[in-house]
């Protein structure tokens, strides 16, 4: 099969050759008389069960999205039936949400379907093409006896030489095909624990509008107190009605938000038309053991599966420049006809048919797969680039985050509450005004969802950050590969 070396030196993205003009890409040569007698002598085909490509897909998944789960298993579940993994009564906690993700997914089993194809499509151009069959019938118009009669078939033996290519292109999208399945369950993964998140957020986001609702509710009911017994005046009354006013219609809003997630969530997870009627459980995820910058980027170049995914298409790229090249050779058909005359006599006629490249010598073609070459070299470069500044975004949003998290946590929000007691305590008793109680309530309040809103992005950060260097931090450091398909292994396999 094709091998392609795109890296020479430590640093992948400096050392890919861009040719974009002069000397075409390197690529395979016509003159593999070797080759072509292989192919000749070998007796074996690839199987179009494509059982070991589907599994190769979830064995490259299954360390990304955490080892207490089978996609395999998972991906066995109809995806129009119901789950049974969950009883709304009980909290959904975060990987049940992922595992039901994955029995009602439509886009991995898109994504399935699709090495199915390429499996078959490599099948396809193992087989030589079909040979032809004439038959010819005469007869007589002037009146004599007897008519002739002819009968040919013909094979194309073109294929011959374009076979090596053709199946190194479809071998090369086989392998881009399981890339891309996996990539797209490691992406379901982080979606849905995202989403996940979020709703807890939101959970959390009510209990605190909740309790801010409660303390503003006690604020205005001192007030109405104090202004009855004319210790206080109108305006503090408006300011107190208006402040727990403000504090309901964000409770309010609060409650259309959750609802507003849990209906993504439930769409991630391929039950858009289910009650929202339920509740999650978990934790945000801080303190976290993360990498430092340069392990985080190289580990993003050596594991990310679209990294993977467009070296193989430089593989289709480069077999195609190959197929392309045989527009050079003419087109060559071999036939035998048997052929009976006016007379009765019989005679065996072999032949052959050769295209003569006059008007056409191959060389658009060429042109175009060149070009095509170029391109899949760019996109691979540019998908190197797109890695190194997600990754090093998504760690310094993770970072941010995080760090916001701690100092609301260790030094903003005790003060704040601490602020609010004794204020209420200090208004009550008269030595306070309502300004002051209303200030202190509202910091409280802020520095309550500043630190949950904190806490969140500091979770799904982290959990962007792993996908950024490929679905974990705990991969080896080793890149996802995919054997190419020997058919002549195979064979002998079969045979054995």
């Amino acid at each position: 099969m094709l091998s392609v070396v795109l890296f020479v030196s430590d640093d992948p993205i400096m050392n890919i050759k861009l040719p974009v003009s002069g000397p075409r890409p390197e690529r395979h040569q016509l003159t593999r008389g070797s080759l072509v007698l292989a192919l000749l002598l070998a007796s074996g085909c690839t199987s179009l069960d494509p059982a070991e490509d589907l599994d190769r897909a979830m064995e490259i998944t299954a360390p990304r999205i955490g080892d207490a789960m089978d996609p395999s298993a998972l991906l066995e579940h109809d995806p129009r039936i119901p789950s049974t993994r969950w009883n709304v009564k009980v909290p959904l906690d975060v990987n049940t949400a992922v595992m039901i993700a994955f029995e009602r997914d439509t886009a991995i089993r898109v994504a399935m379907q699709e090495i199915v194809a390429r499996r078959a499509e490599l099948v396809d151009t193992e087989l030589p093409s079909n040979p032809v069959i004439g038959v010819g019938i005469g007869a007589e118009i002037d009146g004599l006896s007897g008519a002739p009669s002819t009968a040919m078939i013909m094979q194309q033996l073109t294929w011959l030489w374009q076979r090596p290519f053709r199946m190194d292109a479809a071998d090369a999208r086989r392998r881009h095909a399981i890339l891309s399945a996996a990539n797209q369950a490691v992406s379901l993964n982080a979606q849905v624990r995202i989403a996940h998140t979020r709703v807890f957020e939101a959970q959390q986001d009510i209990d605190i509008t909740r309790r801010q609702m409660e303390i503003s509710e006690k604020t205005l009911q001192i007030v109405n107190r104090l202004a009855e017994a004319g210790e206080n005046s109108l305006l503090d009354v408006d300011e107190a009605t208006r402040s727990h006013a403000e504090t309901e219609a964000a409770y309010q809003d609060s409650l259309h938000v959750l609802r507003l997630r849990q209906i993504k969530l439930l769409a991630t997870m391929g039950m858009p038309d289910f009650s929202t009627e339920w509740e999650t459980i978990g934790d945000f995820e801080l303190d976290s053991s993360v990498p430092d910058e340069n392990e985080l980027v190289n580990r993003g170049r050596l594991l990310r599966l679209d990294v993977a995914e467009a070296a193989q298409a430089v593989e289709v790229a480069h077999a195609n420049a190959g197929l392309a090249d045989t527009r050079r050779l003419p087109d060559v058909g071999v036939n035998l006809g048997w052929h009976k005359g006016f007379s009765g006599r019989q005679a065996l006629v072999p032949g052959i048919n050769v295209s003569v490249p006059l008007f056409n010598n191959g060389s658009p073609a060429i042109a175009i797969a060149d070009a095509q070459t170029r391109i899949a070299l760019l996109n691979l470069l540019e998908t190197e680039r797109r890695v190194v500044e997600q990754t090093r975004t998504a760690l310094e949003q993770w970072r941010r985050s995080d760090q916001q998290a701690h100092i609301y946590r260790d030094r903003v929000l005790a003060p704040a509450i601490s602020a609010q007691e004794r204020s209420q305590k200090a208004y009550s008793a008269g030595k306070s005004s309502l300004r002051v109680v209303l200030a202190t309530q509202h910091n409280r309040y802020i520095a309550e969802r500043s630190l949950l809103s904190h806490e969140a992005n500091a979770t799904t950060d982290l959990i962007n950050l792993e996908r950024s260097v490929g679905g974990s931090f705990q991969l080896p450091l080793e890149p996802p590969r995919v054997e190419a398909i020997s058919p002549e292994a195979e064979g002998e396999d079969s045979n054995s």
